[in-house]
């Protein structure tokens, strides 16, 4: 799992970890294959052992965010102290963040981690804001979401009477499709960030889970299907900034 991106060294010459790879010219001919089809290939039982070793040699370290960037935006910390520590404190606010990963990499599970860490006050560390989480497919995993509010130790502090307070203001929308998207983005979000900031309750993260699926076109893909498609983006990035701005909240997307 990667909040970010990196452009591969395609033409680097191969290093000694690489030359493990028989009949494969460059790491991007490994990085891009699916592990089972890269271990077909090889005649290996489980290829990610060589997939982590090309990873290691070819990425460049990461770089901690800091100020600079944020300005006088607020940060939410992750409940990871890694992610955190990279982040320089967490993500912030009036900003789209995106998270990608391989299936059951753990996106959902830090996505729901973080809806629980930006209910809390920077000052009080109580149960103070909102957050709405979007789901493409199935409902929101309450019983997931209640695990991780009893037993993540950076929420110890916070009553396990609370639960109820917690599960009030983890809003949720189930959408299905682009339509739907543009209309919550457009109208129900903003009117559901005056309705919480009306409570004393601002909402402060937006996740969308996953948004892949609400804008993979229909069919076989082609150019202008693609295009299409890019357009669609375009259109829900710009109304997640304006949120993300006007409401000094944050949005993640998986």
């Amino acid at each position: 799992m990667a909040c970010s991106s990196f452009p591969l060294p395609c033409e680097r010459p191969l290093t000694p970890v690489h030359s493990i790879i028989a009949g494969l010219l460059t790491p991007l001919d490994v990085l891009v294959l699916p592990h089972q089809e890269l271990a077909r290939k090889l005649h290996v039982v489980d290829a990610h052992h060589i997939i982590d070793a090309i990873s290691r040699a070819i990425a460049p370290q990461p770089v901690i965010i800091d100020n600079s960037f944020k300005g006088t935006a607020e940060s939410i910390a992750t409940g990871d102290d890694a992610f955190d520590a990279l982040l320089g404190g967490g993500i912030t606010t009036g900003a789209i963040w995106e998270v990608v990963g391989e299936s059951s990499s753990g996106k959902t599970q830090l996505a729901l981690q973080l809806s629980l860490m930006a209910l809390l006050s920077p000052i009080s560390g109580d149960i103070e804001r909102s957050t709405c989480y979007i789901t493409s497919s199935g409902e929101l995993p309450t019983e997931r979401l209640v695990q991780i509010f009893k037993n993540h130790p950076k929420l110890s502090h916070v009553p396990r009477s609370h639960e109820r307070l917690m599960l009030d203001n983890t809003q949720q929308r189930q959408i299905t499709s682009r339509h739907q998207l543009l209309q919550a983005l457009s109208d129900d979000l903003p009117k559901l960030a005056e309705h919480r900031i009306l409570l004393g309750m601002p909402l402060k993260l937006i996740v969308i889970d996953a948004l892949t699926p609400l804008v993979q076109p229909e069919g076989k893909a082609n150019t202008a299907k693609l295009a299409e498609r890019s357009q669609h983006l375009v259109e829900i990035s710009g109304l997640l900034r304006s949120l993300a701005w006007k409401y000094d909240l944050a949005v993640l997307v998986l």
